[in-house]
């Protein structure tokens, strides 16, 4: 993990189609409303263009042409202003009931604590040296000795007037005299890195510019240069480029670059290793891994065998490449580093022979993330769809082969663990002593997710991980990497329960998982019953539905509402076939799965259309928009946040940046016409449609410095609503701090106490009319 992680996508258009068959629309089987190609004779410009992108939005809010968006956006206002009291309520809640612990978060480095801590208004990195914090005579504990005795190194201010709002990461250099700080100046995704001497307590003049990643290595022929290896974007903000140049120490003067790798079409992501003795290079695209490599302190390429299309992490300690692919049944594999063939474009394709791949092991778990220490192999799972596990590899002393070996602990007779978990941990089905993986069941049965602390020190005798579990306080664990025993630092229970359930999808091909979260006595699914429902789903990408702690969970569990996450095709809960299934032609999929699961609660008497909020995020605002367009009976309100709307000017336009990747998840629409025929069939904008029944109310969040969701998707989709006399029900708030942006505590408790009181008003206001 990186320190402070918290800091926290199309071709040629078409013109006329002519000669157009008129076959059957093949997706009325399922529900009726698609509209396809095969019924038109040419999409209308207006469908493939979107007038307002090129307009800055306060002038365009001050002119006539946004004159329907700019009342849907004071309708917001007015009706904030109607419901400040029950705003204020919710406020004081959050207020009342937030998180009383203020322990310090820091991580050792070499021999410092770095930390970050509010200066004048401001937050800055700090740092204490550490050396004699643990004399006896010193009756400070260590949190307040490290607070008494830092120094504020960066003030983030510095960089822009956003402060650490636009900070993307920190990296501290080997020896650590000097920290270099990514950011993001404008929330345009054209990421600077500037370098800060703490000998010379100042930042040095020299700036990276479109900058992905970067990372340091130790420069051993000259003590006084830094080698850099970053990534660099192109015009479409998209990691293009590899290069390496020298930093020199003192004076941050940046020389000797070189490109050493270009990338015509992927993603180039890349990564240092824990111990900080290699870097990985990949060539990636979303959750799709294509071609690995090794870079070693000597700047030398090696490419690691790996297979495409499937996700991949990697990690190197003692010479070895540890290999994860990570599915539905994910495997971990060992490769010396000495069989790997060096990387030249004349020999690029070479590979290395099997048999100098150690053995491998197979776990039935998603292995979501890792982290290596020099005691053992970390990996950080998921039981499908949201149950959290961890899984140890410990190491041994001998430096053999043999000592290297990878066994699992548990098997069902085909070397894959997870299957029959041995409860003492002793011995395998064959009676065998166990020296195999080691997972780790969580003390509470919780939905969640695992996030990694920032465990920086590689020497480390424990791993510490946050348990981030729906409404729930983060738990906080420790593993000891010795005993392998599983210590809970903090969390309660506060009685809150999780149940995965199953839904038939309705062409009968699949079950659905949906995870439910309750509070309030409630021991199994059958104890609920018409409650208020708010209903997640993203299902793009082959991207997990993340299953934890929203700013909104809490105060919404306290007002009795159930959450509901549903893992629909496209997605990657379930694995790599699992995304397959609802992606390119299948893309439909997953707006199949949304409405099947959407009935199959409101059928089970779990909640009902009135009490039923669909919230939608980013690319999930497709689903939203179809949901509002084709089946709007199925819920009260819509909550759309940063939302995806304007499907086919996106895929249509060979100027948008991320257009080749988006052919991955919907298909190349300028070469395939069935693919563009799908796009534009599941385009919320090109279906908006005139229907005699009631209509959810949507509130929708776009921000004006949104590159990836626009707020003209928004503004172009709420018009096209308007002008067809759909709904005035309709609340915009624009906001100002991007797509990845990290926004004030007190601003985000704000926007949650509106949408919270404004979502809850409309419910009890359609339950009491009976709608």
């Amino acid at each position: 993990m990186d320190l402070f992680l918290k800091v926290g996508p199309l071709f040629s258009r078409y013109g006329l189609f002519r000669n157009l068959c008129n076959p059957r629309n093949r997706f009325s089987y399922y529900y009726k409303g698609f509209t396809t190609l095969s019924y038109l004779n040419l999409i209308p410009d207006s469908e493939k263009t979107n007038s307002l992108s090129n307009l800055d939005l306060n002038d365009c809010l001050k002119s006539g042409r946004c004159e329907i968006f700019s009342r849907f956006v004071e309708n917001y206002r007015t009706t904030v202003h109607n419901l400040n009291y029950k705003i204020e309520n919710v406020e004081s809640y959050f207020k009342s009931s937030s998180d009383p612990s203020n322990a310090l978060e820091y991580e050792v480095i070499g021999s410092y604590a770095y930390y970050l801590k509010a200066f004048n208004g401001s937050v800055s990195l700090c740092r204490t040296l550490m050396t004699g914090s643990k004399r006896p005579r010193r009756e400070l504990d260590l949190e307040e000795f490290i607070l008494r005795n830092g120094k504020a190194l960066v003030d983030f201010s510095e960089l822009s007037k956003e402060g650490i709002v636009n900070v993307k990461k920190l990296r501290i250099s080997p020896k650590g005299d000097f920290i270099i700080v990514q950011y993001d100046p404008d929330f345009s995704d054209s990421h600077k890195a500037r370098f800060y001497s703490i000998s010379k307590g100042r930042l040095f003049d020299a700036v990276l510019e479109d900058v992905g990643e970067v990372y340091m290595m130790s420069h051993p022929p000259k003590h006084r240069l830094t080698r850099l290896y970053y990534t660099q974007l192109n015009s479409n903000r998209r990691s293009c480029k590899l290069i390496t140049s020298l930093i020199h120490n003192s004076t941050g003067r940046v020389c000797s670059k070189k490109v050493v790798y270009n990338e015509p079409v992927h993603y180039i992501s890349l990564y240092k290793s824990k111990n900080g003795k290699a870097l990985f290079m990949a060539t990636t695209s979303y959750n799709k891994v294509f071609s690995t490599f090794l870079i070693r302190n000597k700047g030398k390429m090696y490419l690691i065998p790996a297979t495409n299309d499937v996700k991949t992490l990697l990690e190197y300690r003692n010479h070895i490449v540890y290999r994860i692919y990570s599915n539905m049944v994910s495997q971990i594999s060992m490769i010396s580093s000495r069989h790997l063939k060096p990387y030249s474009l004349r020999f690029r394709n070479r590979t290395i022979d099997k048999k100098h791949e150690y053995d491998s092991i197979k776990i039935r778990y998603v292995v979501t993330d890792i982290d290596m220490f020099n005691k053992g192999l970390v990996l950080y799972l998921m039981k499908p769809p949201s149950t959290p596990r961890v899984a140890i590899l410990p190491f041994g002393k001998s430096r053999s082969r043999q000592g290297y070996k990878l066994i699992d602990d548990v098997t069902d007779g085909e070397g894959v663990a997870g299957a029959n978990v041995q409860k003492d941990g002793k011995s395998d089905e064959t009676g065998n002593e166990d020296k195999r993986i080691k997972i780790r069941e969580m003390p509470s049965h919780k939905a969640g997710i695992i996030e990694p602390a920032t465990n920086m020190n590689y020497y480390s005798d424990s791993v510490k991980f946050n348990i981030n579990s729906p409404g729930s306080s983060e738990a906080r664990m420790e593993i000891d990497l010795e005993t392998l025993e599983l210590k809970k630092a903090s969390g309660s229970d506060d009685g809150i329960a999780s149940f995965v359930i199953d839904v038939p999808s309705k062409d009968g091909s699949c079950k659905i998982p949906v995870t439910i979260v309750a509070k309030g006595g409630v021991n199994e699914v059958g104890d609920i019953a018409r409650k208020k429902c708010m209903l997640y789903v993203y299902g793009f990408y082959g991207e997990n539905l993340k299953v934890c702690n929203y700013i909104e969970h809490h105060p919404m569990l306290e007002m009795e509402y159930i959450l509901c996450f549903a893992h629909v095709r496209g997605g990657g809960e379930l694995g790599k076939e699992w995304h397959n299934m609802g992606a390119k032609e299948k893309k439909h999929n997953s707006f199949y799965d949304l409405v099947d699961v959407i009935k199959y609660l409101i059928g089970k008497n779990i909640t009902t259309s009135s009490r039923l909020v669909l919230n939608v995020s980013s690319a999930s605002g497709v689903l939203g928009g179809c949901v509002y367009n084709m089946s709007p009976q199925l819920c009260s309100v819509i909550v759309f946040k940063l939302p995806y709307l304007d499907l086919l000017t996106t895929v249509t336009d060979e100027t948008n940046a991320l257009v080749e990747l988006e052919y991955e998840e919907f298909g190349n629409t300028s070469e395939d016409r069935q693919m563009l025929e799908s796009v534009y069939s599941l385009d919320p904008c090109s279906n908006v449609r005139s229907v005699k029944t009631q209509k959810p109310a949507l509130i929708i969040n776009c921000d004006e410095r949104d590159i990836r969701a626009p707020w003209y998707h928004t503004a172009k989709f709420v018009t096209l609503l308007s002008q067809n006399h759909e709904n005035e029900n309709i609340l915009v708030k624009v906001s100002n701090y991007g797509h990845d942006g990290c926004p004030p505590d007190v601003y985000l408790i704000r926007t949650c106490s509106e949408y919270i009181s404004i979502i809850d008003h409309i419910v009890a206001k359609n339950t009491r009319n009976g709608i």
